[in-house]
C-alpha cells in the first residue's frame, strides 16, 4: 500500500511539472516584405536554380542556436524552428532572388518537369546564429555555375545588431542577413545584355524606373536662360491644366505644389529652358494663353548659378 502512495505520489508530481511547463515556440523564417516583383515574361531571362544548401553540423537541429563569447553553443530547448533550417534558408533565399530578379527566374531543384535552368547556385553556410552580444552573423561561401563553367568563389560574412537577446528580435535579424546574402548573390550573377535590357524593361513596366534617357548639359549646348515658372491656378482647374503644361515639349519638369499663403500663392510649377530670356519669356506667354481665366498670377525665377544638380541617388543596401 504504502509502495502504491509513492507511485501515485511520484505520478501526480511528474503530471504537475509538465502541465507547468511552458511550451514549445515555433519558428519560421521569412523573405523581406515585397515591394515590387519584376514580372519574368521573357524566354531572355534565364532562370536560377537554388540546389542543396551545405550546413555545418552544429545548426542541422530543431533547437535555436546561440552562441556565447567562448564558443559554447546554447541550445533553446523550447524555441526551434518549424522547418529544418536548411528548407527554410532555401525557400527564403528563393523568395528574395525572386523578388530582385524577377518572378519565375528563380525556381528550387529538382526543377519541376518543363522547366529548365541556365544558372544553377551553389551555396556553403559556414555559419548563421546569434550570440549572446546581441548580434546575429551569417558567414556565407557560393559559387554560380553555367553549363559546365562555375564563376569565382565568393565570400560574405554579414553581422546584424539585434538590440537584445528576444528570440523574436534574433528570427528578425536573421531575416535581414539572408535578405542581404540574397543581394549579395543577386549582383553577382554577372547579367548579360539580354538580361540587363530584360530587367530595365520590367523596372520601367513597374513603374520604378519611369525611362530611360541621355541628360545633356543644356548649359553646353547653349540653354543658359533656366527659369522656374510659378502659377496661381484655380485648384479647380489645376488638375486639369497642369498635365497640359507638362505636355508641352520645352516643359522639363512639371509639378503641382501646395500653396504657403500668404507668402506664396502659386501652385503650378513649369521649368522652362532657352539660350536666351527673351525666348524664356515667349514660352512663358504660351502657358499664360493655355491657363486662361484659370490662372490669376504667375512669375518666374531665373538661375544664376549651379550649386549642385544631379539625379535621384539610393545609399547603397
Amino acid at each position: 500500500m504504502l509502495h502504491r502512495t509513492h507511485l501515485l505520489l511520484a505520478t501526480a508530481l511528474l503530471t504537475s511539472a509538465c502541465a507547468s511547463s511552458p511550451p514549445s515556440q515555433f519558428y519560421l523564417l521569412e523573405a523581406a516584405p515585397a515591394t515590387a516583383t519584376l514580372n519574368a515574361t521573357s524566354t531572355t531571362a534565364p532562370r536560377l536554380g537554388i540546389g542543396a544548401i551545405v550546413l555545418p553540423d552544429y545548426l542541422n537541429r530543431p533547437q535555436i542556436v546561440l552562441r556565447d563569447h567562448g564558443g559554447r553553443l546554447l541550445l533553446r530547448e523550447r524555441e526551434r524552428w518549424a522547418e529544418p533550417l536548411e528548407d527554410g534558408v532555401r525557400r527564403t533565399l528563393g523568395e528574395n532572388l525572386g523578388q530582385l530578379l524577377g518572378a519565375g527566374q528563380v525556381v528550387q531543384l529538382p526543377a519541376p518537369p518543363g522547366i529548365t535552368t541556365d544558372r544553377r547556385l551553389h551555396l556553403e553556410i559556414i555559419r548563421f546564429d546569434a550570440s549572446t552580444a546581441n548580434e546575429v552573423w551569417l558567414h556565407a561561401r557560393w559559387n554560380i555555375q553555367t553549363g559546365a563553367t562555375a564563376s569565382s568563389l565568393h565570400e560574405q560574412r554579414i553581422r546584424i545588431d539585434t538590440n537584445n537577446t528576444d528570440t523574436g528580435a534574433t528570427i528578425h535579424a536573421m531575416n535581414a542577413a539572408l535578405h542581404e546574402l540574397s543581394r549579395q548573390i543577386a549582383a553577382s550573377l554577372d547579367l548579360t545584355e539580354a538580361e540587363v535590357i530584360f530587367r530595365l524593361t520590367a523596372l520601367q513596366d513597374l513603374g520604378i524606373i519611369r525611362r530611360i534617357a541621355v541628360a545633356p548639359n543644356h548649359y553646353a549646348l547653349g540653354m543658359t536662360a533656366n527659369g522656374m515658372s510659378v502659377w496661381d491656378v484655380e485648384d479647380a482647374q489645376a488638375e486639369i491644366l497642369g498635365p497640359e503644361v507638362g505636355a508641352l515639349d520645352f516643359v522639363s519638369h512639371c509639378y503641382l505644389r501646395p500653396r504657403a499663403r500668404p507668402v506664396w500663392p502659386y501652385n503650378l510649377f513649369a521649368m522652362l529652358h532657352g539660350t536666351s530670356r527673351a525666348e524664356v519669356e515667349q514660352k512663358r506667354r504660351v502657358i499664360r494663353d493655355l491657363l486662361g481665366p484659370a490662372c490669376r498670377s504667375d512669375d518666374i525665377l531665373y538661375s544664376t548659378r549651379i550649386l549642385k544638380k544631379t539625379g535621384l541617388r539610393l545609399r547603397d543596401g
